[in-house]
């Protein structure tokens, strides 16, 4: 599982799966994931990711101009988009 993980992460070399978003988009996930969590209390998962070079990377992208450009550019109709960027904005 690990193995995996590190794949989806961009620590191993190939990803295994395209449906599951990009390197970028799986460790801002992550990120966003663990800055969710009020304690270091994290599964082993989170825990194991906080302590790579891609968490110090990811962790200090500002999350709100990336999630806004990753919306400018799916195929979304207008109006969704417009909700979305509203919600990342609050």
């Amino acid at each position: 599982m690990l193995f995996y993980f590190n794949q989806l992460c961009g620590i191993e070399d190939v990803k295994p799966f395209e449906c599951v978003g990009t390197v970028d988009e799986v460790c801002m996930a992550l990120c966003m994931t663990i800055d969710q969590y009020l304690t270091d209390d994290l599964p082993s998962l989170l825990l194991y990711f906080k302590m790579t070079e891609s968490y110090k990377k990811y962790s200090a992208v500002n999350k709100s101009h990336l999630l806004n450009s990753l919306i400018s550019s799916i195929s979304l109709h207008l109006s969704l988009k417009k909700i979305l960027k509203s919600a990342l904005n609050d």
